[in-house]
């Protein structure tokens, strides 16, 4: 699967890159607290996988009707770990580990999905999932032009499974965009060939050589983004 802006892998970059500016460290709450923060968003990402696994029916499989509020809620959990990162390091953890441009393109996969899926999908049920009209590929493509103009290239989207139109439409092309996304978030957060690259990867090794509550915070937050990822995965290779 090819990806736009040069986005092949898991990229190696400052974690202080995270912030457009020292204004937005200033600009989070004092009242906000840190572990506070990082249990919800924790909590929330194990509760989002949760979802995704338990909507899988008796063939194993998710109902394509089901997705946009799966996604819908991944992408908050996801803004969630997001924000609480960005509270720790507000909160004096020298973080140096390369997590910046990973969350964020694993984000804005999550929220382009969204969009996408807001922008084809009628109002269904299980039972109606043929309810798609032939105009699907010239809605995503808007869609994601739309996301590529809010960007900068190298956080740019090119969706290969676009160029199978119009051999594949309807729902296909969008089941094909679904796991062409969700795959590229797994890769992102978490820590697919286990070498430490992805979010996941990259927190779990600030983790171990973090002191205090940042160590365990670090932990929290790896294993919040190992279950997005897998959350993900199940909806790129489980729909029906």
């Amino acid at each position: 699967m090819e990806k736009g802006g040069g986005h092949s892998n898991p990229k190696v970059v400052g974690v202080k890159g995270m912030f457009e500016s020292a204004l937005e460290i200033k600009a989070l709450s004092k009242e906000d607290n840190p572990k506070d923060m990082v249990e919800k968003a924790s909590i929330s990402a194990k509760e989002s996988k949760d979802k995704v696994l338990s909507s899988k029916k008796g063939n194993a499989s998710i109902a394509l009707g089901e997705v946009p509020s799966l996604v819908r809620d991944i992408r908050e959990s996801a803004k969630k770990i997001d924000e609480s990162l960005k509270l720790l390091i507000a909160s004096g953890y020298d973080a140096s580990y390369p997590l910046s441009d990973n969350m964020k393109i694993g984000i804005g996969r999550i929220c382009l999905l969204d969009k996408i899926l807001e922008a084809v999908m009628p109002k269904i049920n299980d039972s109606d999932n043929d309810n798609f009209d032939d105009n699907s590929c010239e809605k995503i493509k808007k869609v994601v032009d739309e996301f590529n103009k809010n960007e900068k290239d190298e956080y740019s989207c090119s969706i290969m499974s676009l160029n199978s139109y119009p051999k594949t439409k309807g729902k296909d092309l969008v089941k094909k965009c679904i796991n062409e996304l969700m795959k590229d978030v797994e890769k992102y957060l978490g820590d697919v060939k286990g070498n430490g690259n992805g979010v996941c990867g990259e927190l779990l090794q600030g983790a171990k050589s973090a002191s205090g509550q940042f160590g365990e915070s670090l932990k929290l937050l790896s294993e919040a983004a190992s279950s997005i990822a897998e959350a993900c995965k199940r909806l790129a290779y489980d729909i029906l």
